[in-house]
């Protein structure tokens, strides 16, 4: 009997164990935001799903996309550092198209800014179109 109470007792500790890690996988898939959500979204890891309306490199190497609206008056910005741009050299082309970032907002000069630093993290959102009509 006592090997009997003892498996119960196994089984239902390994099936809380289980359940207690589903909880938190599920809870850790971030949150899809729009450009206009990001300022309430600082320090927070999420995706943002909108509009680039201007990407632009600096002299210095770095690649800002703007959603929203042109600097200043952008909504949130990304930013590829110089030092990952090789990992990006179709960036330029995500000009007025609709992206998914992913990444931890931060403020740079009072303003939503996600810092990208691997491709998966930006790609190009395409609606998928039904072929019935």
């Amino acid at each position: 009997m006592n090997s009997a109470r003892l498996m119960v007792r196994r089984t239902a500790w390994l099936f809380a164990v289980i359940m207690a890690m589903s909880s938190i996988i599920v809870h850790a898939s971030p949150v899809t935001i729009s450009p206009r959500q990001a300022a309430q979204h600082v320090g927070e890891q999420v995706t943002v799903k909108g509009r680039v309306v201007v990407v632009y490199t600096a002299p210095h190497g770095e690649t800002y996309l703007n959603f929203g609206a042109e600097y200043p008056n952008q909504l949130i910005s990304v930013l590829i550092d110089a030092a990952h741009a090789d990992q990006f050299p179709t960036v330029h082309d995500l000009e007025g198209r609709i992206v998914k970032v992913s990444g931890v907002i931060r403020l740079h000069r009072g303003k939503p800014e996600i810092v990208v630093e691997r491709p998966d993290q930006l790609r190009e959102w395409r609606l998928v179109q039904s072929a019935s009509k």
